[in-house]
């Protein structure tokens, strides 16, 4: 009897309660002034946020060594089959990564799926795999219907300042000025290539936000069902205003997860970002 692992990599922000038996995560490292941790393991969000400004922050991908011995791993524990769930190859090189690893791991068979997305965006594919592979979908029947989905599935999100998404060279296609003195804000989302790029531009965090549920709901409100995810880094507060505001707009809701993005990503968005992600039910 085959036996589907489902792997996503840390930057791929799954909810805390999809952690499952056959879920692996493969962390990405952090880099504080030369000293490499664990993403998500051995450094935590809040200490990005409270040491981001103080140290020279980076990150980095893992070794092919280290994504080999994770599938050997997944193998060894009886898994023939694996659903590897990676953010966008146009922001990082880990889907690349992924792929060449696995063709190394004899009796393993992988689907990997750039999902063209980061963080809750990306991770909502990662739900979305868990659910077909517990209802019993043959697993490349499940692999294509991921890849189906994932120009369907949109993310959007503003942060505090472009500041760090310059320094860390994220910065995609967003302008890397767009008005401070006019307290501009882009909505930010990932294109089609998988690279940021603006979709808007408002005055204030607040009409960001409000912006972003616009679109959220104008897009997604005519599908039968659909996952919605909120993620935030020291915005708890607008996170509840989401929720409401979503819910009370949004009649087709099937799921809806919050969280806290992930350290690696922390250090290129900074504090203050607010995203959501809406991905269509099967």
């Amino acid at each position: 009897m085959n036996k589907t692992a489902v792997v996503v990599d840390s930057g791929v922000d799954l909810p805390p309660e999809c952690h499952k038996e056959n879920v692996f995560i493969l962390p990405l490292k952090v880099i504080r002034d030369g000293v490499t941790f664990l993403d998500g393991v051995t450094i935590m969000p809040e200490q990005v946020i409270e040491e981001i400004d103080k140290y020279d922050y980076k990150t980095s991908l893992s070794s092919p060594g280290e994504i080999i011995d994770l599938l050997t791993g997944i193998k060894d524990q009886g898994f023939n089959q694996a659903i590897i769930v990676t953010i966008s190859s146009g922001l990082s090189g880990i889907y690349n990564a992924f792929c060449m690893g696995s063709e190394e791991v004899d009796g393993l068979d992988c689907e990997v799926i750039d999902t063209l997305s980061i963080g809750i965006g990306a991770g909502l594919h990662a739900v979305e795999a868990i659910d077909l592979i517990d209802d019993g979908v043959e697993f490349k029947e499940a692999a294509q219907i991921l890849r189906s989905k994932i120009t369907e599935s949109k993310v959007y999100f503003c942060v505090g300042v472009l500041d760090y998404l310059i320094k860390g060279g994220r910065i995609g296609k967003v302008s890397g000025y767009v008005g401070k003195m006019l307290n501009l804000k882009p909505v930010i989302t990932c294109d089609f290539e998988g690279i940021y790029s603006t979709v808007a531009k408002v005055r204030g965090q607040l009409q960001a936000v409000n912006k972003i549920i616009d679109l959220i709901c104008e897009n997604f409100k005519d599908y039968k069902k659909v996952n919605i995810g909120i993620a935030n880094c020291c915005r708890p507060e607008e996170v509840e205003y989401v929720k409401k505001e979503i819910t009370k707009r949004l009649t087709n809701i099937n799921k809806l997860f919050t969280g806290v993005i992930s350290p690696a990503l922390t250090v290129h968005t900074g504090p203050h970002l607010i995203g959501i992600t809406a991905y269509p039910h099967v």
